[in-house]
């Protein structure tokens, strides 16, 4: 189960999105503009966000995105449009936006798009968990090395004052023997600080490269586009966004209409 936030001025589609994925199993809140919206996002995590491109009194869903970014970055971000363009279209390469949809959108293609959305927000949730627990190891590597350099100096005044003390102690008095057993506890020690050295070095070997979430790399990635009913070309591989923007307009012969049904961005 996922936790979907549906922003829509459309009465009508707020209520037919929360039936369609409150069915599918996702926990579902909805709201009417992005003041509305900004005030569920302040007290709640969200998996995914469905958002209108234009919204009532001039707000641009676009522009709420950025403010998703911010705050909730592993939120993925799925933007849907009566009025699709190409700058509109261009514009979602820059904010890693998940998947581009045209009104109408089908219960089983909004439903199909927010768990594969869902699906990569737990795989960067955990890849996030990873490199926090990487950096946490680090954190503690760097100080057990701190700590046994410290330790070590300690233990090498003390076995030197020792070893003064045994030079000027007869051979067979308690007191040397007693030194003696000084020296071999300072050995036990220098074994352990030893092990915590081995035991850090070994925690950093074994470190697995983790790949960071699209926030981390500061770079966004060019999402596949889809057409409705044709998720792939005539090779069978998914089109790329730049590909079909391209395509969107050269193809002069198709009324606006009938192309503007017809185009999905989906990454």
């Amino acid at each position: 189960m996922a936790r979907i936030l549906v922003i829509d001025d459309e009465e009508s589609i707020r209520f037919s999105f929360q039936m369609f994925l409150s069915n599918a199993g996702h926990k579902v809140a909805v709201a009417e503009n992005t003041i509305d919206a900004t005030n569920i996002l302040s007290g709640n995590e969200f998996d995914v966000a469905v958002i209108d491109r234009i919204l009532k009194d001039g707000q641009n869903g676009l522009d709420f995105i950025k403010y998703i970014r911010n705050v909730q970055p592993l939120c993925e971000p799925i933007l849907i449009s009566a009025y699709p363009s190409f700058s509109s279209a261009a514009e979602t390469l820059q904010y890693n936006i998940f998947a581009y949809l045209t009104k109408p959108v089908k219960q089983e293609d909004i439903c199909r798009v927010v768990k594969e959305a869902a699906c990569r927000n737990k795989e960067n949730k955990k890849k996030e968990k990873q490199f926090l627990h990487m950096q946490k190891m680090e954190a503690i590597g760097t100080l057990a090395e701190g700590f046994v350099h410290d330790l070590n100096n300690i233990l090498m005044l003390m076995l030197g004052y020792i070893e003064l003390a045994i030079i000027d102690t007869p051979e067979d008095s308690q007191s040397r023997k007693n030194l003696i057993e000084a020296i071999k506890a300072l050995d036990q020690a220098r074994k352990l600080t030893k092990k915590i050295l081995t035991c850090s070095r070994k925690n950093e070997q074994e470190r697995m490269p983790i790949l960071k979430s699209a926030h981390h790399q500061g770079v966004s990635q060019t999402a596949p586009v889809r057409n409705s009913g044709q998720h792939q070309n005539s090779t069978g591989h998914p089109y790329k966004l730049r590909d079909n923007l391209g395509r969107f307009f050269l193809n002069t012969s198709v009324k606006n209409k009938s192309l503007y049904q017809g185009l999905s961005f989906h990454g």
